[in-house]
């Protein structure tokens, strides 16, 4: 380990990966360093975007990772109705959605009902929670990752037939 001395103030020691923040600039080093990880993984992020569906199709969430994991996650997953219903516009559905270990998406479908009802765009949501990581004997425990969130809500609009 080598004591830096490329810039007057500067009192840190550096190594690859770790910054000693004993001194003023390798404190705004630091702070430089959190600031563009966090602007690269908002930029590059998690997605789980709302979606629409024709009645009678299945609603389609899909769940995109920034990156691949190293290990398989999943998170538990339930359908919640909104203006829908469950049972007359949709099929109520849970279980988890697993997204294996180098993927970076994963999809649940729900099918949805075609009826002779005027109803307009009814919404029915998808709740993702309990988010887990597989260890390596592999059981799940609960764990945090920068940047993929731990619950999620997704809002499906199903759209009148034609």
């Amino acid at each position: 380990m080598k004591k830096s001395t490329g810039h007057a103030g500067f009192r840190g020691y550096a190594t690859v990966g770790t910054v000693r923040t004993t001194g003023r600039w390798a404190r705004i080093v630091a702070a430089a360093l959190a600031a563009v990880v966090a602007t690269v993984a908002s930029a590059q992020g998690f997605q789980a975007p709302d979606i629409e569906v024709q009645e009678g199709n299945d609603a389609t969430f899909t769940v995109t990772l920034p990156h691949g994991m190293a290990v398989a996650i999943r998170w538990k997953y339930e359908t919640e109705d909104g203006t829908a219903t469950s049972g007359s516009d949709y099929q109520a559905s849970s279980g988890h959605l697993v997204v294996a270990a180098g993927d970076t998406t994963e999809s649940v479908s729900v099918k949805t009902h075609a009826d002779s009802v005027a109803d307009g765009g009814e919404t029915f949501k998808l709740r993702l929670s309990d988010f887990e990581m597989q260890r390596s004997n592999g059981s799940w425990a609960t764990d945090a990752v920068y940047g993929i969130p731990s619950e999620k809500t997704m809002t499906a609009t199903i759209k009148e037939g034609t």
